[in-house]
């Protein structure tokens, strides 16, 4: 068995468990890291369901968004991750986040 079916197994065959936001959060980004970013959205907005000032589930949905080319939600969920972080007090992801709009508002969209 490959390192990563068992991760794969893991993080994926918990649905029937009750999942914290950050344990969507996690396997968002473990999805993304599989090329399964249509699990990855899922997932983040799971946690943003259940923690709607999670500031890093917007910001990772709206990568991901960027990169199915739908620059309008992507727009929206960069925005409110960087209204949330500041608000928060965490400056680390702002130049992206500032670059990352520069990039949609000008059209263009890449990779998360």
């Amino acid at each position: 068995m490959s390192i990563l079916k068992s991760i794969s197994d893991f993080l994926f065959g918990r649905e029937h468990f009750h999942m914290e936001a950050s344990e969507y959060l996690k396997r968002g980004i473990a999805k993304i890291a599989l090329d399964d970013f249509k699990g990855a959205i899922h997932d983040f907005t799971s946690a943003i369901d259940q923690a709607p000032e999670c500031a890093e589930a917007y910001y990772n949905r709206g990568l991901v968004q960027d990169y199915f080319g739908d620059s309008a939600a992507a727009t929206e969920d960069l925005l409110i991750a960087k209204d949330l972080f500041e608000k928060q007090g965490i400056t680390l992801h702002n130049d992206d986040i500032d670059s990352k709009l520069r990039e949609l508002a000008e059209g263009g969209h890449h990779t998360p």
